[in-house]
């Protein structure tokens, strides 16, 4: 009788759609890891059957939108006990020697859908922000914990070394933005055996920092900066949400940025930016957390970046306080790029560098008398989007509120930086 039972699980086992394929590798930032036929680094996703029975796919669906689960449907593809499937998510919808989806991958974090022929959630994968040329996968195949590997195994085994892959980042319960009254905020990780440490003081969070035992309790503008720590690998990369909260409802009514670095970045005697205005280049660049949020509010991104003081006389500590940055968009921060529509006078939504205005001139952060006089903080912005309207190159450009490491900076303009790269 005991083995009828144990037959009977093994057939359930077998044949029930949500213990047969499984997601079991991502990339959604991949600029050099491999190939596809026409030579593109599209992004790209790895199945895994882990019965022992071959899989036909025929009428299964992939969809990274839960209210269009039927996005891209399966060709005619088996896949075998044990075997992998590589899918690439280039938008391209080809169904023949490679297979590619009708949509792409968002290297800010998803979630990913295989459903069956019925409709039936087969499995689903919700995947972090991540570097790139970096994955996320089931380590070892098939298995409930996760890492982060700097060597991806497209269409093979996770055989990740140990040296090379991290504990997956912390995640967040909320969306960061602005909450009114208290807020609780848990934290989590899909990393086995992980510990969860994290700062709400802008530094980075490391071993030595506060542990993570239960829900953080929120009744004022905060910054949470998270890691896991897992034992044999290395540690997650940050995780850094700023959760404001701002009695004048107006900001809302521009866009909002948030940059969060560790303090000495900034304020350090002999390394911090603020605190040496005058030096420039790449030593000078430091790296930083930037959230952006839509005019209303909403959350628009999270994303890595490096900053540096931007400007001629405006950097002098004595003509102003308040700096311009540059802001740059670089695989060692997680993206080559970033990839939103930041200004909405143009169509453009791919930026490495952006150039965050403090308006020095025309500004009431002027030293001289006259400037202040003449403040109206649009004249630089007026020229050029006369130059826009004439037909000359010009950079393009909105206003938005600039939180620093939770404090309010002031009213900035985020413009396209105007160099070799530009246009």
């Amino acid at each position: 009788m005991r083995s009828v039972e144990i037959f009977i699980v093994l057939i359930l086992y077998l044949t029930l759609p949500g213990y047969s394929v499984v997601f079991n590798e991502i990339v959604a930032a991949n600029n050099t890891n491999i190939a596809d036929k026409n030579g593109d680094f599209s992004d790209w996703l790895e199945l895994y059957n882990e019965t022992f029975s071959a899989v036909n796919l025929a009428g299964f669906y992939l969809s990274d939108d839960a209210e269009e689960p039927q996005k891209w449907t399966f060709p005619d593809v088996t896949l075998q006990p044990g075997a992998f499937l590589l899918i690439w998510c280039s938008g391209k919808d080809i169904s023949d020697s490679e297979l590619h989806t009708n949509f792409k991958l968002s290297r800010e974090g998803e979630t990913v859908l295989l459903s069956s022929t019925t409709g039936m959630i087969v499995d689903s994968l919700s995947f972090p922000a991540l570097p790139a040329d970096m994955s996320y996968g089931r380590y070892p195949d098939g298995s409930v914990n996760f890492v982060i590997s700097e060597n991806p195994s497209p269409a093979a085994a996770n055989s990740f070394s140990e040296v090379n892959i991290f504990a997956a980042a912390p995640v967040f319960s909320k969306l960061p933005g602005f909450y009114d009254g208290s807020l609780s905020v848990e934290l989590s990780t899909t990393t086995d055996g992980a510990q969860i440490n994290y700062t709400v003081d802008t530094s980075e969070p490391n071993r030595q920092s506060t542990p993570y035992t239960g829900p953080i309790l929120i009744d004022k503008t905060t910054i949470i900066r998270a890691v896991a720590i897992a034992p044999g690998i290395r540690p997650s990369a940050f995780s850094t949400q700023t959760f404001l909260s701002v009695p004048q409802p107006e900001i809302k009514n521009l866009p909002v940025l948030s940059i969060v670095t560790d303090p000495d970045n900034l304020w350090d005697d002999k390394t911090g930016i603020y605190a040496n205005p005058l030096k420039s280049g790449d030593e000078w660049e430091r790296p930083v957390s930037v959230e952006f949020f839509e005019q209303g509010g909403e959350f628009g991104f999270s994303t890595g970046a490096g900053i540096r003081i931007h400007g001629g006389a405006s950097r002098l500590p004595e003509k102003s306080a308040k700096k311009s940055f540059r802001l740059y968009f670089r695989s060692e921060y997680g993206v080559n790029e970033l990839e939103h529509q930041i200004i909405p006078s143009t169509d453009r939504d791919k930026y490495d560098c952006l150039v965050l205005r403090a308006g020095f001139n025309d500004a009431w952060i002027h030293w001289l008398d006259i400037e202040r006089e003449l403040t109206t903080y649009v004249r630089d912005v007026l020229m050029r989007d006369i130059y826009l309207s004439m037909g000359h190159p010009a950079s393009h450009g909105d206003y938005a509120h600039l939180f620093l490491n939770g404090e309010y900076w002031g009213l900035y303009n985020v413009s396209e930086r105007y160099d070799d790269d530009f246009g």
